[in-house]
This record gives C-alpha cells, structure tokens and sequence, in this order.
C-alpha cells in the first residue's frame, strides 16, 4: 500500500519536527515515493526545516538510494540485509542535523553513541555495501524472475489465491493469501515441510492476529488470515522457486482438505470413526 503523498503531507503542521517513513515495507514489498514525500514536506514547511527520516533496511541493496538526491536528513540501514554480520547497524545524518545521544558515556560514535565500536562488524558492512551496489541490477533481476514464476506457479495452483504484493514492489518479496485457511497454520505445516516462511514480520514472529499492514490493505478478514509471506535471497534457483511452489500447493490442499472435513463433520452432528 503506497502512502499518499498529498496525505502525509497535509499532516504537516508548524509543530511538525520529523517525518519519518519506510522505504520499502518488508511485509508487502510496497516501495514509497521517498523523493515526492519529501519534496511535499519541504513545501508544507517553507522558511524552515523538518527532520525527513526514512527506514531503508528492507530496501538497502534492492533499490538505488540516493540521499542527496532525494534531501532526506537522516536514513538508517541494517547490515544483515546486505549479508552483513546481525546487530550492526548504520544511520546516514546529514551535516548539521542535531541529534540527542540516547545512550552517554564515551566520545564514540562522535558523541552520538557511547560504547566501544564493533571494528569487525563494521568492516564487513562496508564490504556487504559495496558488494550489494555492484549487484544490485542483476540480483533485483533475477530476484525479480523467481518471485514471478513463484507466482504463476501458485496462481495456477493453489487457486482461491489473492496476491498482497505490487507488481512493482520489492523484487524479492511475495505476499498472497489463502482465503479460508490461517496463515500461522500454514507456517508451521511449511516448516515441517522444510520451506521456511512466515505470517507477517519478523518483528511480529508468534503473533496468531494479522499484521496491521496486511488487514489495511485486505479486502475482507478472510483475507488477512490467509497471508503468506515469503521472501527469499540470491542463492534462490529456478529449480528451488519450484519446489517451493510445488511444497505451498501440496500444504495447501491438505489444508483444505482437512477444513473441509472439519466442516463437514461440524455440519453432519457427527464424529470420525476411530
């Protein structure tokens, strides 16, 4: 679901001091108009500045980030989704922009992060950077091909099936629902079935309630428990996008097999023979 940038806009107010938003969602692979939002919050906000910050984990290394060109004053960045080590992180802030230290001590970090730096973490995300811009046209593409024969795969079947994502959201990420099944169910038959995916965000890992993000943009509640979210890296081959597809419809048919046999023995006032 692509924010509005009039709408974001019209929030802007003379108490405004931070506009922050997501450069890519990691749940649907919706990719905002960073630029358009920031440009519209400069015209709400003449004769002085608003903080603009945006979220690039899920899009680092998927789209071409430019934050000169697009006037932002701060974006964060995460190494793990560019195969860097976990738990190393970056913010880019533009000279001048003043930031309050969250956690004091020690001058590192130039005084914005007390704490002794992680040289060898920090290392390997320079060099996960620069790997992931030198790829990055030909990873997104090929992404981009295993996420469509994944879905015609599915779209042919595993019908009822509704995709969540946009055609041109994020090139590795695929969102779909299965109307009438739960989509916490079906992460655990898909993991036993040793295809790992998930029901929503990392963040909401366990949750059994859809995510807000799927329910804003569901056209029913069936549809929000249905989805599926399944993402995938560069080391996934043709081969492997079709065992994938080939494991989804045998879960789901055996899925919907067994609802069905649930209601029909709800309806039936009866039970299973032993």
């Amino acid at each position: 679901m692509e924010i509005l940038v009039a709408a974001i806009a019209g929030l802007v107010g003379a108490s405004t001091r931070l506009v922050s938003v997501g450069w890519a969602n990691g749940e649907i692979g919706t990719i905002q108009p960073i630029a358009e939002i920031v440009a519209a919050v400069r015209a709400r906000s003449p004769g002085r500045r608003v903080l603009c910050h945006s979220d690039a984990v899920q899009a680092a290394g998927l789209c071409a980030i430019d934050v000169a060109a697009v006037d932002l004053d701060l974006l964060s960045l995460s190494a793990h989704k560019l195969g860097g080590l976990p738990g190393v992180g970056a913010i880019v802030v533009r000279r001048g922009a003043v930031l309050t230290p969250q956690l004091l001590g020690g001058p590192q970090e130039r005084e914005r992060r007390a704490g002794t730096e992680n040289l060898p973490g920090i290392v390997a995300f320079g060099v996960a950077a620069r790997l992931a811009r030198a790829e990055r046209g030909e990873l997104t593409r090929l992404a981009a091909a295993r996420r469509e024969a994944l879905w015609q795969i599915l779209a042919e079947t595993a019908q009822p099936i509704v995709r969540l994502s946009p055609d041109d959201g994020l090139s590795n990420t695929l969102a779909v629902s299965f109307p009438g099944l739960r989509g916490d169910a079906l992460v655990i038959a898909l993991d036993l079935a040793g295809v790992a995916t998930s029901s929503g965000s990392a963040c909401a890992a366990g949750a059994a309630e859809p995510s807000h993000v799927v329910r804003a943009i569901a056209t029913s509640e069936e549809v929000a428990r249905g989805a599926l979210r399944l993402s995938f890296g560069s080391d996934l081959t043709a081969e492997g996008a079709r065992a994938a597809a080939a494991a989804i419809t045998d879960t789901v048919r055996r899925a919907r097999a067994a609802a069905a046999e649930r209601r029909a023995i709800s309806e039936g006032g009866g039970s299973r023979a032993a």
